[in-house]
């Protein structure tokens, strides 16, 4: 689509009005004449906000996290957890499964959830707490 300029004029005139909220806040927080056209003001607004986007991933996402040797049982938690936090509507089952999977098995964590059959990603959270 080609632009000419009285267009351009008129969508770099129109757009701050169509703006709510963080978006109308960003906007107004550039300095004054730092846009000098629609195009300039598409490709700062693409920046913007891909830059803020997140891909959302698969189970598959969380299946080689695994505890390294030096690594307390602390970080390994936070780490898991910030990872879970990517995947669209993460399986329990796979999330248990790959979190208990993933300890070291000298690890005595792993022996106690081994031995109580968790089942559920929550009472593992809860038991790190108890656990550190």
């Amino acid at each position: 689509m080609v632009i000419h300029s009285h267009d351009d004029t008129l969508l770099s005139r129109v757009f701050p009005s169509s703006l709510k909220g963080a978006a109308y806040d960003w906007f107004y927080s550039l300095p004054g004449q730092s846009l000098r056209n629609f195009e300039e003001i598409k490709q700062a607004s693409y920046h913007q906000y891909t830059s803020q986007w997140v891909l959302r991933r698969n189970n598959n996402h969380i299946l080689t996290i695994k505890m390294k040797p030096a690594e307390s049982l602390k970080q390994y938690v936070g780490y898991f957890q910030s990872q879970m936090a990517l995947v669209d509507k993460c399986n329990n089952d796979v999330a248990v499964t790959v979190f208990i999977s993933g300890l070291q098995v000298t690890h005595s964590f792993y022996r106690r959830l081994v031995k109580h059959e968790i089942t559920k990603m929550r009472d593992i959270l809860t038991r790190t707490q108890k656990y550190n």
